[in-house]
């Protein structure tokens, strides 16, 4: 249940620790990047309003590491959080980098922003400067690579794998479409979305009949759902579009967002919350 005083802000992320546990990123619905976020934890069968912790800063994104614990990322402030209790978070600062993602790639935190901004930090804390490995594009996806490494996925069409011995262009039919949402498949292939296109492998797929932009990516019991401002669809093997009816209205300008919890699929916009355990919907209360 959302405490009165979270009704009045919009859900801007979700980041599961497990399949019944989530935390929530909050923040004024007006998105104003000059206002602290707001970080909840919602609790599987707390009949109770689900607590919070406001930051004393502005939060882009937000990742859970390996042992639990949430980090909410800015440019100029971070923090750590084991529970609800938050702590500073040493992150590079860059002058005119926004982060924008951060994921866990084998046991270490990567961060991707602007102008090709790119940090992977080791566990003894040290930060390792990755930007050099590609241009000036925005990164906007990063997904773990099943072979070791990890891909991303950015503006003026950026989609590289980056390993230990660098930064290699995977090859696409998009040209400079600025790629969103990025993820591996357990065999290694590729899928990433553009605004009407998806690249699935060595395929590119135009989907001129969805009628709504692409806008988030996810796989969820190896099947791949991609959210739209029109609404929610599966895609299959094939290439092929398959609409979903999904609870959760899309916001304007933008799709649902999408991420996974245990084996459920989670949809979420600054209203509301739905796992979907097969076909079925329930809400996050």
């Amino acid at each position: 249940m959302l405490p009165a005083p979270l009704k009045k802000l919009g859900i801007y992320d979700i980041a599961p620790v497990t399949a019944d546990r989530l935390y929530f990123r909050f923040h004024l619905r007006s998105g104003d990047s000059q206002k602290p976020s707001t970080i909840a934890l919602w609790t599987r069968g707390d009949k109770k309003p689900f607590p919070s912790v406001k930051l004393g800063h502005y939060a882009h994104t937000i990742c859970v590491l390996d042992d639990g614990r949430l980090v909410a990322i800015d440019a100029d402030r971070s923090s750590i959080l084991e529970g609800l209790t938050p702590a500073p978070f040493e992150t590079p600062r860059i002058e005119d980098v926004t982060w924008s993602i951060a994921r866990m790639i084998e046991g270490e935190l990567v961060l991707g922003g602007s102008d090709g901004a790119l940090q992977r930090r080791a566990a003894n804390g040290t930060w390792t400067d990755l930007s050099k490995l590609i241009d000036k594009q925005h990164i906007g996806g990063i997904a773990a690579h099943p072979s070791g490494g990890f891909v991303i996925s950015g503006s003026d069409g950026l989609l590289a794998r980056v390993t230990s011995s660098g930064a290699t262009p995977v090859r696409h039919e998009l040209g400079t479409a600025a790629f969103f949402d990025v993820l591996c498949r357990a065999d290694g292939t590729i899928a990433v979305i553009a605004e009407r296109n998806v690249v699935l492998g060595s395929r590119a797929i135009a989907h001129p009949e969805s009628r709504g932009s692409f806008s988030s990516l996810v796989e969820v019991r190896g099947q791949l759902f991609i959210s739209a401002t029109n609404g929610l669809y599966r895609l299959h093997d094939d290439g092929k579009l398959e609409a979903i009816a999904c609870p959760v209205a899309p916001p304007p300008f933008s799709g649902a967002s999408l991420c996974v919890a245990g084996d459920a699929l989670v949809a979420f916009n600054e209203d509301s919350a739905q796992f979907m355990h097969g076909t079925e919907w329930s809400p996050i209360t």
